[in-house]
C-alpha cells in the first residue's frame, strides 16, 4: 500500500509537449485575444517569462528527443519531479 492509503502509487499523470508552431500563442498573449484568464496567466508566465525556470520549461516542452526520455525515466534511486 502506498503511503497515501491507496493500493497504488501515482507516478505521472501527464507529459506536456508543444510544437514550435504553437508558440505563436505569444501573439494571443500580447494582444489579449484569448479571452481566457487561466490561459493568459499560465502562458504569460511560462510563454513570455525570461527567468531560467521559464526558459527551461519551454525548452523541455519543445523537446521530443533524448532529454525528454531522460526526464521521464530518472534513475531508480531518485524520484524527481519537474513542475
Amino acid at each position: 500500500m502506498a503511503g497515501n492509503g491507496r493500493p497504488y502509487r501515482r507516478i505521472a499523470t501527464e507529459e506536456a509537449w508543444i510544437s514550435a508552431e504553437l508558440l505563436v500563442l505569444k501573439k494571443m498573449l500580447k494582444d489579449g485575444s484569448a479571452h481566457d484568464p487561466g490561459f493568459d496567466s499560465l502562458w504569460r508566465h511560462y510563454g513570455l517569462g525570461t527567468s531560467e525556470r521559464c526558459i527551461a520549461v519551454r525548452e523541455r516542452m519543445l523537446d521530443i528527443g533524448d532529454r525528454r526520455i531522460a526526464d521521464m525515466d530518472p534513475p531508480e534511486s531518485t524520484c524527481s519531479f519537474f513542475y
